[in-house]
């Protein structure tokens, strides 16, 4: 899939993010601002062509603590966010 921005900003009621995300392998922009997302799926930490990441006003009380499959902590040698200049997590 060759989508580059996901903007579901503003759309009230979308509870999670599949664990899955991390097959739209060209996202460079995900905003999940002011839906009412409680946590993030560790997959996240795989999305490597991400460059914009913006999560304010949702309901996330840790960001990415553990890994959402297996409930152990994360290991740093997982995190392949190696393109993301821009990190957002403003009112949570």
């Amino acid at each position: 899939v060759d989508l580059t921005v996901l903007d579901l900003s503003g759309n009230i009621g979308i509870t999670f993010i599949p664990q899955d995300i991390d097959m739209l392998s060209s996202l460079k922009t995900m905003r999940f601002c002011g839906v009412g997302i409680t946590s993030l799926p560790s997959s996240v930490l795989r999305m490597s062509s991400l460059q914009s990441l913006e999560l304010n006003d949702n309901k996330l009380a840790e960001f990415l603590e553990t890994d959402s499959r297996t409930g152990q902590p994360v290991n740093p040698g997982d995190i392949q966010l190696h393109n993301l200049s821009y990190l957002s997590l403003n009112r949570n």
